[in-house]
């Protein structure tokens, strides 16, 4: 099965969520990398979409890799999640 690079908006707004949330439950890839390189501004409710991702990301046995952008990075960061989401942007697929 090949890999899918999903890219996302550089805003993502709450009404947003519930789309990408969905398309990525029916996703049938066992490879993602989700690309926020080009996003600066996410919902809070898109972080805990991504924290959602990370706790389920060993029961689905899914080679996930997340990109960040700066913006979104720093975010991450000022929420004390850095540690939390290492592992999911460090992974190479």
């Amino acid at each position: 099965m090949k890999k899918v690079v999903w890219q996302f908006p550089e805003i993502i707004e709450i009404h947003e969520v519930s789309y990408y949330a969905d398309k990525y439950y029916t996703m049938k890839s066992k490879k993602i990398i989700f690309d926020l390189s080009k996003t600066k501004y996410v919902h809070s409710s898109f972080i805990g979409f991504l924290l959602d991702i990370k706790r389920n990301y060993d029961n689905e046995k899914k080679n996930i890799q997340v990109n960040f952008s700066e913006n979104v990075r720093n975010i991450i960061n000022m929420l004390e999640l850095n540690e939390y989401f290492i592992e999911l942007s460090a992974i190479k697929i």
